[in-house]
């Protein structure tokens, strides 16, 4: 390979990395702004899906109609339960972040990895040793750690956070699938398009009219809701999903210390301990850990 080749594959590779870590980061900030509404306003989390599925849309068809992307797509059941599940993902863990703190909704739906890597065999037909029940294991232990259940003072946001990992994990399979006969931007458009359409009617029945200032926070919210995705994406085609998945547990990390600095989010020893337990099983299964040393 020639020098230069080889140098433009190094600066391609730590973009990448930084890409997906910006993504981390956007997604964090996105949840914050999420927060923010629903500490100032009365204004409920499906409201604050549905804008982000929204502007999601704004921002995908302008795209594909100035590239004249071709959109009927090969395999629609794919790219349909995709959107499907990845619109209830996203509900669960606004609806996570509406009832529980921001470092609790994160950690939780940060599992959904370990849900792809458990799944596999089942979903999409690949074979994984014990490792993933071990994996999952680990997060379930994780999980509780974090929740902490007390049933005389139970906070629904974390099972929505946890469901929303799990949700997560099984679109995130549906969206394997679903790359394997068509393109990533004909898969958004319809994610995005479905997901509209879903949150619309499921927004009708508590819709409020936001004063201009919460509306600012919810587009701002799901500005940087897309963003993380896009740059996720971008992430991902230049850096092996080993790499990558680790990167992307930032997103715990971003998490937990926006939560504590601006919104005091409780920190004690069984959320750290739940946490290390998740980012652990995420190292596992991006199997870095296996990879030899270059």
């Amino acid at each position: 390979m020639k020098p230069n080749k080889r140098i433009s594959m190094k600066i391609s590779h730590y973009l990448g990395e930084l890409s997906i870590l910006f993504s981390a980061l956007f997604l964090s900030l996105g949840a914050v702004f999420a927060k923010l509404v629903n500490n100032s306003s009365n204004i409920h989390s499906l409201e604050i899906s549905f804008v982000r599925f929204f502007v999601g849309l704004c921002i995908i068809v302008p795209y594909m109609l100035s590239k004249k992307k071709y959109l009927k797509p090969v395999k629609m059941k794919y790219i349909l339960a995709r959107s499907v599940l990845n619109t209830f993902s996203i509900v669960l863990f606004f609806l996570g972040i509406q009832y529980t703190s921001i470092t609790k909704a994160n950690m939780l739906n940060m599992t959904s990895p370990v849900f792809v890597f458990f799944l596999a065999p089942f979903l999409n037909k690949e074979k994984q040793g014990l490792s993933g029940i071990v994996y999952l294991f680990f997060v379930m232990i994780g999980a509780y750690f974090i929740i902490d259940p007390d049933f005389q003072n139970f906070q629904i946001g974390d099972s929505f956070a946890l469901l929303s990992g799990i949700a997560a994990g099984i679109s995130t399979s549906a969206l394997r699938e679903a790359r394997k006969y068509d393109s990533t931007s004909v898969i958004l458009f319809y994610l995005y398009l479905f997901a509209t359409l879903i949150g619309f009617f499921m927004t009708i029945p508590v819709f409020i009219v936001p004063s201009l200032h919460i509306l600012i926070l919810i587009v701002i919210s799901g500005v940087f809701g897309v963003f993380g995705q896009i740059t996720m994406s971008w992430g991902f085609s230049r850096v092996d999903a080993c790499m990558g998945s680790v990167i992307s547990a930032s997103r715990i990390l971003f998490s937990g210390i926006i939560g504590i600095l601006i919104f005091a989010d409780p920190l004690n020893i069984k959320i750290v301990i739940g946490g290390l337990l998740i980012v652990t099983a995420l190292i596992g299964v991006s199997g870095i850990i296996k990879r030899p040393i270059k």
